[in-house]
């Protein structure tokens, strides 16, 4: 059987601040080529890792673009919960989601989650699936998945998973102990330093999200994978239609914007809190503190609201 693989589409309305095109726009059109790379190496089924859309109640012109990007493909789809697919981590919350919506309706087959199926058998694999939870890195056992049959498992995993240790919750690869003989990453979005690890008997794989929400994969080139299991080969191919660099380039703002900023944000700030706009210069230095502004720009912010009092 041919396996292809993408995950983490991220379908929304808006798009995300920084980017120079229409985000939702340039996600169809990567789905339209994803699928057309899938046709050309003959794939029998697709598997995705999670994070359909962008938040669990996407509107109904996005769910509706993310139903005919999906049909498309016109080949079986299998995937598992991403954490935007989802409220609150509860499981019982998909019924109200556009997650929930594709897999009731059978454009999608869901596995893993409570309710769901726990494995799912097609000719020679075996899919299961490690959907995301709240606490899914706390432990690396929580990624442990026997035998569930003699066929060929392949692990649909939504969690940080990483090859390098970082400052946030995280697993390292290094830790996975599980049967399966293929286990699909997800949810970090720039994937591995290379596409796939073997490791204690498992080939660990991950393209990288096909969405670039922000400035840290403004360089990285969206991928699908393939995976042949009766040659056991494993390999990506690049998205012709991915912008190169799709960010603006980040300009330092100056001293006055950024004071401006602080000024705006306290304002906010006291507005939200209910505090009287009266005691602002007071407040000022702790809110700049919350936001991380130094001791320079609280001077000038507190000049700036001075000036004003004494225009009034």
């Amino acid at each position: 059987m041919i396996i292809g693989y993408v995950t983490d589409t991220h379908l929304r309305s808006e798009t995300p601040e920084g980017r120079i095109d229409n985000f939702n726009n340039s996600i169809l059109t990567k789905m339209e080529e994803v699928g057309q790379i899938f046709r050309e190496e003959k794939c029998d089924i697709i598997l995705h890792g999670g994070d359909w859309g962008d938040r669990p109640d996407i509107p109904y012109s996005v769910y509706n673009e993310l139903v005919g990007a999906l049909k498309a493909w016109n080949k079986p789809i299998y995937g598992i919960i991403g954490s935007h697919d989802y409220y609150g981590y509860q499981i019982k919350s998909l019924k109200r989601t556009a997650v929930g919506a594709l897999y009731k309706s059978g454009i999608i087959e869901l596995v893993g989650s409570e309710g769901m199926k726990e494995y799912i058998e097609l000719d020679d694999i075996c899919i299961c699936g490690t959907p995301h939870t709240y606490w899914l890195d706390e432990d690396s056992k929580n990624y442990y998945k026997e035998n569930y049959s003699s066929k060929i498992q392949i692990q649909l995993t939504h969690g940080m998973l990483l090859e390098k240790p970082a400052i946030f919750q995280h697993t390292l690869l290094t830790n996975i102990e599980t049967k399966s003989q293929y286990l699909l990453g997800a949810h970090y979005h720039p994937g591995w330093s290379q596409l796939f690890f073997n490791l204690k008997g498992t080939t660990f794989i991950h393209p990288g999200g096909l969405a670039r929400l922000d400035n840290t994969g403004k360089v990285r080139i969206p991928k699908a994978v393939i995976i042949n299991s009766v040659t056991q080969e494993v390999y990506s191919k690049e998205l012709q239609t991915a912008i190169v660099h799709p960010f603006k380039e980040k300009v330092t703002d100056s001293k006055e914007e950024i004071t401006m900023n602080l000024v705006k944000r306290a304002l906010d700030y006291l507005k939200d809190t209910q505090v009287s706009v009266i005691d602002i210069k007071q407040q000022l230095p702790l809110i700049a503190n919350k936001f991380k502004y130094n001791s320079e720009i609280v001077d000038l912010a507190f000049n700036l609201i001075e000036e004003a009092e004494k225009e009034k």
